[in-house]
């Protein structure tokens, strides 16, 4: 009985060689293999160079202006996925956005100083601070406006504090510039009164925001060629099927040696692509990607036999494949968010492996979703083996 198992297994390890040696000898496969590092290459040499998502030029109308001055200041020198550009006049402005390489221009007024003081007294000016202008209306730019905004506040902060103390309690201290300053900034500006952190508890590290947004969808996209090599190796099977070579085999162990196809062409993907994440920078640690990339190949090889399964033809797969990866970037969260048919992602590992990064709650679901279809498929494998056997 020991002496069988043995047979077996060594029978089972020289069939699963035998996989990496046939995947790695295909030209396609070996394409998609070699896409990935180059992928993840070209995205993190873009986050080193001007990326932004939107590009925004700032015209100062007044060049001793304090308050255009400090603000272009710090919205051009801040880390942002916003790339802005500095005008000399509105007219060159306005040039660059009709040809389409600006997004919008925002025009600082000639007299900001005197404007915001007015406002801070008043809390009206008959005449705008910041004209905005915009070659579009996209959500993109109502956001960048919260960015101005942002930039714009510690001055009128300052400057409605400076006010109150003038009006109400100039009697009680010296109201030098000096002396406001001083009591202004009391509290330590190193010390952020916000914390940013993962659902799981872990802190976002100081420096996150500073990252290109580029950096955001590498993983996603890497872990989608993880599938497609899934995709690709179910297809092989599904060859190899149709000309017979399985007919001895499957009689020994034939969904085993099914899931053999999916699971290496997988592993071989994701080795590559675990490697990736690593160099670029964007890993949660060696130990956490390595566990939540071996449950992502456990829920991925189970969807690919599945849909292998239920296809049972080349034809069929193959034109489906590209339609599931469409929807797989759609519902899962590479680029953006899409809450509402948030079900319809349910469908996809995809969507639980990036929620899983800082969710131990996502890893058991992906777990679960694996486990479903692997029974599924089970059911749907011998079915579709006793119909053969019939026929």
């Amino acid at each position: 009985m020991g002496i069988k198992v043995s047979k077996n297994i060594l029978r089972w390890l020289r069939w699963n060689l035998l996989l990496w040696k046939r995947f790695l000898k295909k030209p396609s496969f070996f394409l998609v293999l070699l896409m990935i590092p180059v992928v993840a290459l070209i995205l993190r040499i873009q986050t080193n160079e001007n990326s932004g998502a939107l590009h925004i030029g700032l015209v100062q109308t007044n060049k001793n202006d304090e308050f255009s001055t400090n603000v272009m200041n710090h919205l051009t020198k801040q880390d942002s996925i916003i790339e802005f550009s500095v005008f000399e006049n509105e007219e060159d402005a306005d040039w660059q956005m009709n040809y389409g390489k600006l997004d919008a221009a925002w025009i600082f007024s000639a007299n900001c100083d005197q404007l915001m003081d007015v406002y801070t007294k008043e809390y009206s000016t008959e005449e705008p601070l910041v004209t905005i202008k915009e070659r579009e209306e996209s959500v993109f730019l109502q956001l960048s406006r919260e960015k101005l905004y942002g930039a714009m506040y510690p001055y009128y902060s300052y400057s409605f504090y400076k006010h109150f103390v003038e009006s109400y309690i100039e009697d009680e201290i010296d109201c030098q510039e000096d002396i406001l300053r001083q009591y202004y900034n009391v509290m330590n500006e190193e010390e952020g009164i916000v914390e940013f952190a993962y659902n799981d508890d872990t802190l976002m590290e100081e420096d996150s925001s500073s990252q290109s947004y580029l950096t955001t969808p590498i993983r996603g996209m890497l872990t989608l060629m993880v599938l497609v090599c899934g995709f690709a190796a179910t297809l092989y099977y599904l060859q190899d099927k149709k000309r017979n070579l399985f007919r001895i085999l499957s009689k020994q162990s034939g969904i085993m040696y099914y899931y053999a196809y999916q699971w290496n062409g997988m592993l071989i993907a994701a080795i590559i692509v675990t490697i990736s994440i690593y160099v670029s920078g964007i890993h949660q640690g060696m130990a956490r990607e390595i566990v939540t990339m071996l449950c992502y190949i456990f829920s991925s090889t189970a969807l690919c036999g599945f849909m292998g399964v239920l296809c049972d033809r080349v034809e069929r797969l193959s034109s489906i494949v590209p339609f599931f990866m469409l929807l797989s970037v759609l519902f899962s969260p590479i680029y953006f968010t899409i809450r509402k048919n948030n079900w319809i992602s349910y469908a996809f590992p995809t969507y639980y492996y990036l929620n899983a990064q800082h969710s131990m709650e996502f890893l058991k679901r992906m777990m679960i979703y694996g486990i479903v279809l692997y029974a599924l498929t089970g059911v749907l494998f011998y079915y579709r083996k006793k119909t053969d056997m019939d026929e």
